[in-house]
């Protein structure tokens, strides 16, 4: 059988037509070149890895230089950044495991040969769990931050950071927080701090109490609520600036306590305030002063004002106030002279109080709630509508250092008002009094010398002003001025006028070398001008006018170099003015009207530089002469008669 299919035939048989039709016979190609790595791939080219031990493979293909993949090659594996990601060799061919050991981005090289490939490698660790720590403390400013350390977790339950979490914040305006759990104190209150980690959610809550802020937002309402449009006084203070500081503002003074800036002083006087008082005052807790005297405040001041802790000093005085609610717990000073308190009640218990002023009110009784006050050293009631007798029982307040019961400040002709009473003698047992003020009251009987024992006294007033009309009788003190009045070594003011006193005037007050002030006129003493006086040191004005004193001007007078005042008028006081007159170098008044004295005024008057005010009776003369008309013209009032030669 013979074969037709090539495959029958040889490859000289094939040759065979070629030659004969005269051909070239073919060439074999040339074998292909050896296969040459060129390009090393990393697969994958990048990697986020969520959680530490996280791992990811990855794996490598060499390519030769037609793009076919080689394998067996060798590789060599390596990290930038260990912390970050390590990466090891694996037991299949050409792969490399990277676990993840940090946060962060490191790259991961695969090398084989001369060539290299790289993977970007990130690790960003994902909570997927959430832990609140306690709450932190109290933020005490604006601006103050506080950082809240959540726990939380990545999913193989490493602690991941602050920043894994989803932060927010249920109230802005009182706390903001950032990325990182970092709270910032935006305004007072509370807000609740949430993280968010996958499912899980925790929430710590952060209170912000800025006591600055607290107290500022309390004075800008009293702005608010009580100025008026004199606000910028003549004084020419500026408005709160609210931009500023309160330490910075105007009548308002602060102490840092317990890191943050508190009042503890507000001093508003005559600053066009008007109304009732806001309630919020009460919310100063460390305020020790609230001066708000010479304003239209009005109505009772809130029970809330009165429960402050701390609150020392309070005056209203010359306002519109009726009464005061509260306890006032701390309260040593209350000044309400010249208000609306018609009643004590009003006012309450006052267990520390010190010093009170009710001058100038309607009080229609003596206040006997004063006696309650054990530890009162200031007692004024002044200028006072009432009547009675001088309570026996202010006697018993030992601390006592002032005491001012000054009578009706009404026109005098009204002798309805004043305390129709003589002096009581307990009052002398008031060991620590420094100033007693029982002036225009109806006061009768005598000066009781127990007075004298009150070694502390600097001033003493029992100065009557009762002025008697037509038909009317001169009230006052009677008797003679005691001479244990001498004995008031600290006395520095001594008024004694417009009384009935007779007898001379005692030796023994020749003895109070610290007087500055004596005033006996308007009384019927009698006798002479005692040489004593001159022993005086202090003295610097001298009333003795509208007595029944008689003789000659002492010359001892002359030694009171620190006199600015001397009044004989209506006197029996006779003789000419002493030569040693002429040395009262700070004399500025001199009156001897309607005296007895005659003469002319002594040559040596020239050197009292100082007068500015002279008046004279007639039968008294000033010299015709270029020395004495210099001195006439540099007083302030001449009313005299020039000598004729």
């Amino acid at each position: 059988m013979i074969a037709t299919g090539r495959r029958g035939l040889t490859p000289s048989a094939l040759l065979a037509p070629v030659l004969a039709c005269g051909g070239t016979p073919p060439v074999d190609p040339a074998p292909p070149d050896p296969p040459v790595a060129t390009r090393l791939e990393v697969l994958p080219s990048a990697v986020t890895l969520f959680a530490l031990g996280d791992e990811a493979l990855l794996t490598t293909r060499i390519l030769d230089q037609r793009g076919r993949v080689l394998a067996g090659e060798p590789v060599a594996w390596s990290t930038d950044d260990p912390a970050v990601a390590t990466v090891d060799g694996t037991a299949v061919e050409g792969s490399g495991l990277v676990t993840a050991s940090g946060n962060g981005a490191t790259t991961v090289t695969a090398a084989s040969g001369s060539l290299d490939g790289t993977a970007a490698v990130a690790v960003a660790q994902r909570a997927v769990a959430v832990e609140a720590p306690p709450a932190p403390d109290t933020l005490r400013r604006y601006g103050d931050t506080v950082r809240v350390a959540m726990r939380a977790f990545d999913g193989n339950g490493h602690p991941a950071p602050s920043s894994a979490l989803a932060w927010t914040t249920s109230d802005s305006s009182v706390a903001v927080v950032d990325e990182t759990g970092l709270v910032t104190a935006a305004g007072n209150g509370s807000a609740t701090i949430s993280a968010v980690a996958g499912r899980e959610t925790a929430a710590v809550e952060v209170v912000v109490h800025d006591r600055e802020g607290e107290d500022r937002e309390v004075l800008l309402l009293l702005y608010g609520d009580v100025s008026g449009p004199g606000w910028l006084t003549p004084r020419g203070f500026r408005r709160w600036d609210p931009s500023k500081s309160i330490s910075t503002w105007w009548g308002v003074k602060t102490e840092e306590e317990e890191r943050a800036t508190r009042v503890v002083e507000l001093s508003l006087p005559d600053a066009d305030l008007g109304g009732l008082l806001p309630r919020e005052l009460g919310r100063l807790r460390s305020l020790r002063v609230l001066h708000l005297q010479g304003n239209s405040i009005e109505g009772v001041v809130p029970r809330e004002v009165g429960m402050l802790p701390h609150l020392e000093s309070l005056r209203l005085d010359r306002t519109r106030v009726e009464g005061l609610e509260g306890p006032y717990p701390s309260l040593e000073v209350l000044n309400l002279a010249e208000t609306r308190i018609g009643s004590f009640y009003r006012i309450g218990h006052l267990p520390k109080l010190r010093s009170l002023d009710l001058s100038r009110n309607d009080l229609g009784r003596f206040p006997v709630e004063v006696f309650g006050f054990p530890e009162l050293e200031v007692l004024h009631l002044n200028w006072h509508l009432f009547t009675g007798q001088i309570p026996l029982e202010l006697a018993d307040l030992e601390n006592l250092r002032v005491l001012g019961l000054t009578g009706s400040y009404l026109p005098i002709r009204n002798m309805t008002y004043g305390m129709d009473s003589t002096i009581p003698p307990e009052l002398g047992k008031l060991a620590n009094l420094e100033e007693l003020y029982l002036g225009r009251n109806r006061l009768r009987g005598t000066i009781p010398p127990e007075l004298g024992d009150l070694a502390n006294l600097r001033v003493l007033n029992l100065g009557n002003s009762h002025y008697p009309y037509h038909g009317e009788v001169h009230l006052g003190l009677e008797g003679p001025i005691p001479p244990e009045l001498g004995n008031l070594a600290n006395l520095e003011e001594l008024w004694l006028y417009s009384n009935q006193l007779t007898g001379p005037i005692p030796p023994e007050l020749g003895n109070l070398s610290n007087l500055r002030e004596l005033w006996l006129d308007g009384n019927q003493l009698t006798g002479p001008i005692l040489p004593e006086l001159g022993d005086l040191p202090s003295l610097e004005r001298l009333n003795l006018g509208g007595n029944e004193l008689s003789g000659p001007v002492p010359p001892e007078l002359g030694r009171l170099a620190k006199l600015r005042g001397l009044f004989l008028y209506h006197t029996k006081v006779s003789g000419p003015l002493p030569e040693t007159f002429g040395e009262l170098a700070s004399l500025l008044q001199l009156n001897v009207d309607d005296t007895r004295m005659e003469g002319r005024v002594p040559r040596a008057a020239t050197r009292m530089t100082a007068l500015r005010y002279l008046s004279m009776p007639v039968r008294l003369c000033v010299p015709r002469d270029s020395a004495f008309d210099a001195w006439v013209a540099e007083m302030y009032e001449f009313t005299g008669t020039r000598c004729r030669n």
